[in-house]
């Protein structure tokens, strides 16, 4: 790449000047590289931050999670508890294209506006590390619509805005302040993103956040050889992609990873694409690999892991192939951190045969953009709380106690939900009245039995991921590859079309029942819920709302919810609701207007 810097004056033309300073930060970006900070100035005890992503839109929603951020930050203090030492965001900063120069309007108007205005009286003081999400790197299905180039060409001004001044001399200042291993919390600006990934430790925790838009892309490289060898002056050696020049992320990552293992730590991962979806990237259908790989890509990808696990089952599915090359690597982080499906879920996966944990996965993906409905479910037994809902999460970690953690989950409707590193579930406060818990009790279980049907019904039509093409497509020709690059773009209008009609018709009957069940799940897992008549009373204005409510049928959810109602309190739900003196009307529906829902 060409880091040369062209010798202009500030009396020049002031666009000049600001090119001159552009181009001074990316260099900067460039020279620093990945590095693992180690952050100094943290109150000893806990250490607190929040985490967050799919955000940098400037909209209303943006706005609103920032609020409530300001608002949880201001309670926290006021009770005397620990306070956030950062705020970590998970790409997507930017919509829809990235920026084009590391001093674009973007920054302003999606980030330091949102966060650090004057009324953002407590997190104003808090400073962010982010890290690159796809459309940060122009890598998505409307990338053609824009100026932008795709990939860590956009990217870099991301990483360059950590350094961007008012002139060439104080972005070298800021500059070295990133040449050092410690970073005092003190002294950080609100947005740092170093590099295009780098790692930073906290008390005993250490964080990796990730570039996962070329990951893959690096891990490929790396196993296939294209990569040499670089030493440095200091006698440290480095293994850099051959086309490119740069640090291999996938070597740098096992590298760092290791040394993190030996040193007892507990470890994060931040990355923007999540090892397990269940939103519209799901199988069969969705899968967006050809924005960070070709086809030929996948297939050496897949032909590598087959052959390091013969158990592996090939796919084409982005996600599943980051999963596969971190246990390829060995890497196996206390919690990963992700975004890019637009909602709130806490993944908690344990192998059923050894009891073990296998992957613990908060999608954080609820930060300001438009949010997106669940699609899969056949991870039902590991996804004890999704929600289609702004908001964000807070980690606590422990220094006394290093392979523990705390994770509590707030959303803009006022939902308060907590999880923990050994608790599948989330963490539940005993009400004193035991009419709550039963209820409380009856609705998780409905809520449980009508995911898991869904989750069946949908193993029985899809059991095993495997869609690449038959053996005799894997030879990649000259005429298949530019059939290959026409889909590509066919599948990238496409998918723009796609999008703007599901947002437009996103409220299907089922679409919806399912939404509003995932509602009454996180409701009635919150920490703490209310007295009985405000839960009997939330309980009636979600229910009430259900498309198949009128049905006995076995595969609707208010069926099962009454079921379980009976069972329990030996009433009828109806008769709850009039006794708390709600009113069911029962004329607003009829069998013509809402069919039975079928599972199939």
């Amino acid at each position: 790449m060409d880091t040369r810097i062209t010798p202009f004056t500030q009396d020049d033309d002031e666009s000049k000047y600001q090119e001159l300073l552009d181009e001074t930060a990316r260099k900067a970006a460039y020279d620093i590289g990945p590095r693992v900070y180690h952050l100094t100035g943290i109150e000893p005890g806990p250490v607190r931050f929040f985490v967050l992503g799919c955000h940098g839109n400037g909209g209303n929603t943006q706005k609103e999670t920032a609020e409530l951020m300001n608002v949880i930050a201001k309670d926290l203090r006021d009770s005397e508890e620990p306070m956030p030492s950062f705020i970590l965001f998970l790409g997507d900063n930017m919509y829809d294209y990235g920026v084009p120069s590391p001093s674009a309007a973007g920054f302003s108007d999606c980030f330091h506006k949102i966060y650090y205005n004057p009324e953002m009286t407590v997190i104003h003081s808090i400073p962010s590390f982010l890290l690159l999400g796809n459309h940060d790197d122009n890598l998505h299905g409307k990338a053609f619509l824009s100026a932008n180039a795709s990939g860590d060409e956009t990217g870099i001004n991301q990483a360059a805005h950590t350094f961007i001044a008012n002139t060439p001399d104080n972005i070298k200042k800021r500059a070295a302040l990133y040449k050092q291993n410690a970073l005092p919390i003190d002294k950080l600006s609100h947005w740092n993103m170093p590099y295009l990934y780098y790692s930073i430790v906290a008390g005993n925790t250490q964080i990796f956040c990730l570039n996962s838009n070329t990951y893959l892309q690096d891990y490929l490289d790396l196993a296939s050889g294209k990569v040499k060898t670089r030493f440095n002056k200091d006698g440290s050696m480095d293994v850099v992609n051959l086309k490119t020049g740069l640090i291999n992320q996938a070597w740098w990552f096992q590298k760092e990873y290791a040394t993190a293992r030996l040193a007892g730590r507990q470890i994060f991962v931040a990355q923007h694409h999540p090892l397990s979806v269940s939103g519209k990237r799901s199988f069969p259908t969705g899968f967006d690999y050809n924005h960070y790989l070709s086809w030929q890509q996948v297939l050496d990808l897949n032909e590598n892991l087959k052959c390091e696990n013969s158990k592996f089952v090939e796919t084409a599915s982005y996600n599943t192939l980051l999963a596969a090359v971190f246990n390829q690597q060995g890497i196996d982080p206390d919690m990963v951190f992700v975004a890019h499906e637009h909602f709130i879920s806490w993944h908690h996966e344990v192998n059923q045969q050894t009891g073990q944990q296998k992957l613990r996965q908060f999608t954080s993906g609820g930060g300001g953009g438009d949010l997106q409905k669940r699609t899969s479910y056949r991870n039902n037994d590991a996804i004890p709380m999704h929600q289609q809902h702004n908001g964000f999460g807070m980690v606590t970690c422990y220094p006394a106690h290093p392979k523990e953690f705390a994770l509590d989950v707030f959303t803009v409707e006022g939902l308060h939900l907590r999880f923990n590193d050994s608790n599948q579930k989330s963490i539940m406060k005993i009400s004193d009245d035991p009419q709550v818990e039963k209820v409380r009790q009856c609705v998780l279980n409905a809520c449980y039995r009508y995911f898991n049907m869904l989750k069946e019904a949908e193993l029985r039509a899809f059991p095993v991921e495997n869609i690449l093409r038959e053996k005799s497509l894997k030879t990649v020709s000259t005429f298949y590859s530019l059939f290959q690059k026409a889909t590509d773009v066919c599948r990238s209008v496409y998918d723009t079309t796609s999008n703007i009609f599901d947002h437009i018709f996103h409220d299907t009957e089922a679409a919806k029942e399912n939404r509003l069940i995932q509602d009454l799940q996180a409701y009635f897992s919150q920490v703490k819920l209310p007295d009985y008549q405000a839960v009997i009373e939330r309980l009636f204005s979600l229910s009430q709302q259900l498309p198949y409510r009128l049905h006995e049928s076995d595969q609707a959810f208010y069926a099962m919810l009454q079921n379980e109602i009976r069972l329990k309190h030996r009433v009828e739900l109806s008769e709850i609701f009039r006794n708390a003196g709600l009113q069911v009307d029962t004329s607003v529906e009829n069998e013509s207007s809402h069919p039975v829902r079928r599972i199939h």
